[in-house]
Protein backbone atom coordinates (compact mmCIF):
# COMPACT_ATOMS: atom_id res chain seq x y z
CA UNK A 1 0.00 0.00 0.00
CA UNK A 2 2.99 2.32 0.33
CA UNK A 3 2.74 3.46 -3.30
CA UNK A 4 -0.85 4.58 -2.68
CA UNK A 5 0.36 6.93 0.05
CA UNK A 6 1.98 8.98 -2.69
CA UNK A 7 -1.11 9.21 -4.91
CA UNK A 8 -3.93 11.74 -4.80
CA UNK A 9 -6.81 12.08 -7.24
CA UNK A 10 -5.38 12.97 -10.66
CA UNK A 11 -8.65 14.11 -12.25
CA UNK A 12 -9.83 16.33 -9.39
CA UNK A 13 -6.31 17.60 -8.67
CA UNK A 14 -5.91 18.64 -12.28
CA UNK A 15 -9.18 20.58 -12.17
CA UNK A 16 -8.24 22.47 -9.01
CA UNK A 17 -4.83 23.31 -10.45
CA UNK A 18 -6.49 24.72 -13.57
CA UNK A 19 -9.00 26.69 -11.51
CA UNK A 20 -6.18 28.19 -9.47
CA UNK A 21 -4.54 29.44 -12.66
CA UNK A 22 -7.80 31.25 -13.44
CA UNK A 23 -8.69 32.64 -10.00
CA UNK A 24 -5.39 32.60 -8.09
CA UNK A 25 -5.87 33.56 -4.42
CA UNK A 26 -9.61 34.14 -4.96
CA UNK A 27 -10.25 30.47 -5.71
CA UNK A 28 -11.47 29.69 -2.19
CA UNK A 29 -13.98 32.53 -2.26
CA UNK A 30 -15.23 31.42 -5.67
CA UNK A 31 -15.43 27.68 -5.10
CA UNK A 32 -15.94 26.93 -1.41
CA UNK A 33 -19.48 28.36 -0.92
CA UNK A 34 -20.63 26.17 -3.81
CA UNK A 35 -18.87 23.03 -2.57
CA UNK A 36 -20.01 23.35 1.04
CA UNK A 37 -23.68 23.69 0.09
CA UNK A 38 -24.71 20.08 -0.56
CA UNK A 39 -28.25 21.09 -1.57
CA UNK A 40 -27.06 23.51 -4.26
CA UNK A 41 -27.21 21.80 -7.67
CA UNK A 42 -27.00 24.78 -10.02
CA UNK A 43 -23.64 24.76 -11.83
CA UNK A 44 -24.23 27.25 -14.64
CA UNK A 45 -22.44 30.01 -12.73
CA UNK A 46 -19.32 27.86 -12.27
CA UNK A 47 -16.36 27.81 -14.65
CA UNK A 48 -16.92 25.65 -17.72
CA UNK A 49 -14.24 23.17 -16.67
CA UNK A 50 -16.02 22.73 -13.33
CA UNK A 51 -19.33 22.19 -15.11
CA UNK A 52 -17.66 19.61 -17.35
CA UNK A 53 -16.29 17.78 -14.32
CA UNK A 54 -19.77 17.32 -12.87
CA UNK A 55 -21.36 16.42 -16.19
CA UNK A 56 -18.67 13.89 -17.11
CA UNK A 57 -18.59 12.12 -13.72
CA UNK A 58 -22.26 11.96 -12.75
CA UNK A 59 -22.72 8.27 -13.58
CA UNK A 60 -23.52 5.79 -10.83
CA UNK A 61 -21.07 2.84 -10.94
CA UNK A 62 -22.46 -0.01 -13.03
CA UNK A 63 -21.78 -2.60 -10.31
CA UNK A 64 -24.14 -0.82 -7.89
CA UNK A 65 -27.62 -2.20 -8.58
CA UNK A 66 -30.99 -0.93 -7.38
CA UNK A 67 -31.39 -4.13 -5.36
CA UNK A 68 -28.07 -3.61 -3.60
CA UNK A 69 -28.87 0.04 -2.91
CA UNK A 70 -32.25 -0.91 -1.48
CA UNK A 71 -30.66 -3.46 0.85
CA UNK A 72 -27.89 -1.18 2.07
CA UNK A 73 -30.13 1.83 2.71
CA UNK A 74 -32.75 -0.36 4.43
CA UNK A 75 -29.98 -1.81 6.60
CA UNK A 76 -28.83 1.69 7.53
CA UNK A 77 -32.37 2.83 8.36
CA UNK A 78 -32.89 -0.15 10.68
CA UNK A 79 -29.68 0.54 12.59
CA UNK A 80 -29.34 4.30 12.06
CA UNK A 81 -29.05 5.34 15.71
CA UNK A 82 -26.54 2.61 16.58
CA UNK A 83 -24.50 3.32 13.45
CA UNK A 84 -24.32 6.98 14.47
CA UNK A 85 -22.88 6.00 17.84
CA UNK A 86 -20.39 3.63 16.22
CA UNK A 87 -19.22 6.29 13.79
CA UNK A 88 -18.64 8.79 16.58
CA UNK A 89 -17.14 6.47 19.18
CA UNK A 90 -15.36 3.86 17.08
CA UNK A 91 -14.88 4.88 13.42
CA UNK A 92 -13.69 8.44 14.07
CA UNK A 93 -11.08 7.50 16.71
CA UNK A 94 -10.00 4.68 14.40
CA UNK A 95 -9.28 7.25 11.67
CA UNK A 96 -7.34 9.45 14.08
CA UNK A 97 -4.96 6.54 14.70
CA UNK A 98 -3.67 7.22 11.19
CA UNK A 99 -1.63 10.16 12.50
CA UNK A 100 -0.02 11.21 9.24
CA UNK A 101 -3.32 11.25 7.37
CA UNK A 102 -5.12 13.06 10.19
CA UNK A 103 -2.63 15.92 10.01
CA UNK A 104 -4.62 17.44 7.14
CA UNK A 105 -7.28 18.48 9.66
CA UNK A 106 -4.83 20.97 11.14
CA UNK A 107 -4.50 22.86 7.88
CA UNK A 108 -8.12 23.84 7.29
CA UNK A 109 -8.61 24.66 10.97
CA UNK A 110 -12.34 23.97 10.69
CA UNK A 111 -12.27 21.01 13.05
CA UNK A 112 -11.26 23.50 15.78
CA UNK A 113 -12.88 26.79 14.77
CA UNK A 114 -16.08 25.38 13.24
CA UNK A 115 -16.44 22.06 15.01
CA UNK A 116 -20.25 22.06 15.04
CA UNK A 117 -20.57 22.95 11.35
CA UNK A 118 -17.88 20.42 10.40
CA UNK A 119 -19.67 17.60 12.23
CA UNK A 120 -23.03 18.77 10.90
CA UNK A 121 -21.70 18.50 7.34
CA UNK A 122 -20.53 14.95 8.04
CA UNK A 123 -24.01 14.11 9.34
CA UNK A 124 -25.61 15.56 6.21
CA UNK A 125 -23.13 13.64 4.08
CA UNK A 126 -24.04 10.36 5.78
CA UNK A 127 -27.82 10.86 5.66
CA UNK A 128 -27.76 11.80 1.99
CA UNK A 129 -25.39 8.97 1.12
CA UNK A 130 -27.63 6.41 2.83
CA UNK A 131 -30.89 7.72 1.34
CA UNK A 132 -32.22 5.58 -1.52
CA UNK A 133 -34.19 8.48 -3.05
CA UNK A 134 -31.01 10.52 -3.44
CA UNK A 135 -29.42 7.69 -5.41
CA UNK A 136 -32.51 7.31 -7.55
CA UNK A 137 -32.49 11.02 -8.47
CA UNK A 138 -28.70 11.19 -8.78
CA UNK A 139 -28.49 13.92 -6.14
CA UNK A 140 -26.07 11.90 -4.03
CA UNK A 141 -23.56 11.70 -6.89
CA UNK A 142 -23.59 15.49 -7.15
CA UNK A 143 -22.84 15.77 -3.44
CA UNK A 144 -20.07 13.17 -3.55
CA UNK A 145 -18.38 15.00 -6.41
CA UNK A 146 -18.47 18.17 -4.32
CA UNK A 147 -16.73 16.38 -1.46
CA UNK A 148 -14.22 15.02 -3.96
CA UNK A 149 -13.38 18.57 -5.06
CA UNK A 150 -13.21 19.75 -1.45
CA UNK A 151 -10.54 17.14 -0.85
CA UNK A 152 -8.68 18.20 -3.99
CA UNK A 153 -8.87 21.86 -3.00
CA UNK A 154 -7.33 21.22 0.41
CA UNK A 155 -4.79 18.86 -1.08
CA UNK A 156 -3.70 21.67 -3.40
CA UNK A 157 -3.63 24.32 -0.67
CA UNK A 158 -1.74 22.10 1.77
CA UNK A 159 0.97 21.36 -0.78
CA UNK A 160 1.12 25.03 -1.79
CA UNK A 161 1.64 26.07 1.84
CA UNK A 162 5.06 24.42 1.87
CA UNK A 163 4.37 23.13 5.38
CA UNK A 164 3.61 19.54 4.43
CA UNK A 165 6.29 16.93 5.13
CA UNK A 166 6.54 14.46 2.24
CA UNK A 167 7.39 11.68 4.72
CA UNK A 168 3.72 11.81 5.78
CA UNK A 169 2.68 10.74 2.29
CA UNK A 170 0.58 12.78 -0.13
CA UNK A 171 -2.15 14.76 1.68
CA UNK A 172 -5.53 12.99 1.47
CA UNK A 173 -3.84 10.17 -0.40
CA UNK A 174 -5.39 6.99 -1.75
CA UNK A 175 -4.50 4.88 1.29
CA UNK A 176 -6.03 7.43 3.67
CA UNK A 177 -9.11 7.72 1.44
CA UNK A 178 -9.50 3.95 1.59
CA UNK A 179 -9.15 3.98 5.37
CA UNK A 180 -11.83 6.65 5.69
CA UNK A 181 -14.12 4.76 3.33
CA UNK A 182 -13.74 1.57 5.35
CA UNK A 183 -14.38 3.48 8.57
CA UNK A 184 -17.87 4.22 7.24
CA UNK A 185 -18.44 0.65 6.10
CA UNK A 186 -16.32 -2.18 7.47
CA UNK A 187 -15.68 -0.56 10.86
CA UNK A 188 -19.42 0.09 11.23
CA UNK A 189 -20.17 -3.57 10.52
CA UNK A 190 -17.42 -4.62 12.91
CA UNK A 191 -18.88 -2.31 15.57
CA UNK A 192 -22.35 -3.79 15.15
CA UNK A 193 -20.97 -7.29 15.67
CA UNK A 194 -19.09 -6.13 18.76
CA UNK A 195 -22.39 -4.83 20.14
CA UNK A 196 -23.99 -8.23 19.62
CA UNK A 197 -25.87 -7.64 16.36
CA UNK A 198 -26.21 -10.57 13.97
CA UNK A 199 -25.52 -9.07 10.53
CA UNK A 200 -26.77 -11.08 7.57
CA UNK A 201 -24.01 -11.62 4.98
CA UNK A 202 -26.23 -10.45 2.10
CA UNK A 203 -26.84 -7.11 3.82
CA UNK A 204 -23.23 -6.90 4.95
CA UNK A 205 -21.95 -7.27 1.39
CA UNK A 206 -24.56 -4.80 0.10
CA UNK A 207 -23.40 -2.27 2.69
CA UNK A 208 -19.77 -2.71 1.66
CA UNK A 209 -20.72 -2.44 -2.02
CA UNK A 210 -22.63 0.76 -1.25
CA UNK A 211 -19.50 2.37 0.16
CA UNK A 212 -17.39 0.96 -2.67
CA UNK A 213 -19.64 2.94 -5.04
CA UNK A 214 -19.21 6.01 -2.84
CA UNK A 215 -15.43 5.55 -2.88
CA UNK A 216 -15.25 5.24 -6.65
CA UNK A 217 -17.32 8.40 -7.22
CA UNK A 218 -15.11 10.26 -4.75
CA UNK A 219 -11.93 9.34 -6.61
CA UNK A 220 -10.78 6.16 -4.89
CA UNK A 221 -8.75 3.88 -7.19
CA UNK A 222 -10.93 1.04 -8.46
CA UNK A 223 -8.24 -1.47 -7.46
CA UNK A 224 -8.75 -0.54 -3.81
CA UNK A 225 -12.52 -1.02 -3.69
CA UNK A 226 -13.84 -3.60 -1.20
CA UNK A 227 -17.04 -5.37 -2.21
CA UNK A 228 -17.37 -8.01 0.49
CA UNK A 229 -16.13 -8.91 3.95
CA UNK A 230 -14.41 -12.01 2.56
CA UNK A 231 -12.06 -9.76 0.56
CA UNK A 232 -10.91 -8.10 3.76
CA UNK A 233 -10.46 -11.40 5.56
CA UNK A 234 -8.20 -12.60 2.74
CA UNK A 235 -5.88 -9.59 2.98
Amino acid sequence: MESYRQKGDTLADSLISSLYEIHQSKLGAVLMPFLHDFSRKEISNQDQITQDFFLNNKQIPSFFSIKSCTRSTDFYNRHQQTIGVILGCYSLPYCYLGEDGARVLEFSGRIKSETYNRLKETGQFLKRTMNFDHWETGDVVFMLLKVRLLHAFWRFMILKSGKWNSSWGYPINQEDMLGTNLSFSWIVLKGLRKLGYDVDKVYEDSYLMHWAAVGLIMGLDEKLLVFSNSELLCQ
